[in-house]
């Protein structure tokens, strides 16, 4: 299950209507869905309305819209979703992430709209030809520049040769997940895990896995050299990571090692 929270815009006018909507994908069938109305008490942010949105008659999130009333930077309210199992009747909070939104005063986006343009100086013709000589000093200036980095360009191609050597994905992604404690956080934890893996297929397939949700990086899978097996088990972690770090539940360490050692496996087979 993943939760998604959007903006229609970023920037808005003090007193805009900006739109936010919070909507969850790939619900499983055995979880109920509880969306409490929003309550705010600021005189900064002001909630217009709250609907819901509907996928079969089943709601699935939420739109609000939002008016600002004071310049400057905002982070949309704290939010939850209750999730309920219906089979053992457990219960967890599912947190949207809160989106940033800049106000900007009315007054200061239409002052520059209404400047007059500035009529320019008259040029005035100079007795001494200022303009040619600066040209000709720039022109003599570049020429003396080329020749000097063209004749330092071999003790410049040689010390970038001898070079400290750019470690390689595969051992940046190994040295990061050995360094990886499973005493902490489960949120951190799962956080890390899954930005470890990301980066490390995107370093290695020239793929930008960090900016693709989970859901979009299941839906693509043709895009991954990778076997079947290797994939699956990469977007059932990613899935897994999502969902502990949005709902903040607990998970024991046993199993924080077992996903540590998916992990590796999945950056060893890039070596097979």
């Amino acid at each position: 299950m993943q939760i998604i929270s959007e903006l229609d815009t970023s920037i808005a006018s003090v007193g805009d209507q900006i739109i936010w909507s919070i909507r969850l994908n790939n619900i499983e069938k055995n979880l109920s869905l509880e969306f409490p109305r929003l309550e705010l008490k600021s005189d900064s942010i002001n909630i217009i309305s709250q609907s819901n949105i509907l996928d079969n008659k089943l709601i699935i999130g939420q739109i609000f819209k939002l008016s600002f009333w004071e310049t400057g930077d905002f982070l949309t309210p704290s939010y939850y979703v209750k999730v309920v199992n219906d089979i053992n009747k457990d219960e967890f909070n599912f947190e949207p992430e809160r989106q940033l939104v800049k106000v900007l005063s009315v007054l200061e986006e239409n002052s520059t709209n209404n400047m007059r343009p500035l009529k320019g100086p008259v040029p005035v013709d100079s007795i001494f030809p200022t303009v040619l000589f600066f040209k000709i000093f720039l022109m003599l200036f570049f020429i003396s520049l080329m020749i000097f980095i063209w004749t330092k360009r071999e003790s410049s191609t040689h010390i970038l040769s001898s070079g400290k050597k750019q470690i390689s994905p595969y051992m940046f992604a190994k040295n990061r997940l050995l360094q990886l404690d499973t005493n902490g956080f489960s949120k951190e934890f799962y956080s890390e895990l899954s930005h470890i893996t990301r980066q490390f297929i995107e370093k290695s397939y020239y793929i930008r896995a960090l900016e693709m949700t989970t859901e979009e990086i299941s839906k693509n899978e043709t895009l991954f050299e990778m076997s079947d097996e290797i994939f699956s088990e990469w977007v059932f972690l990613l899935q897994k990571a999502d969902l502990i770090k949005f709902a903040k539940k607990s998970t024991p360490i046993s199993e924080m090692e077992e996903d540590k050692s998916t992990a590796f496996k999945i950056i060893n087979s890039t070596l097979n």
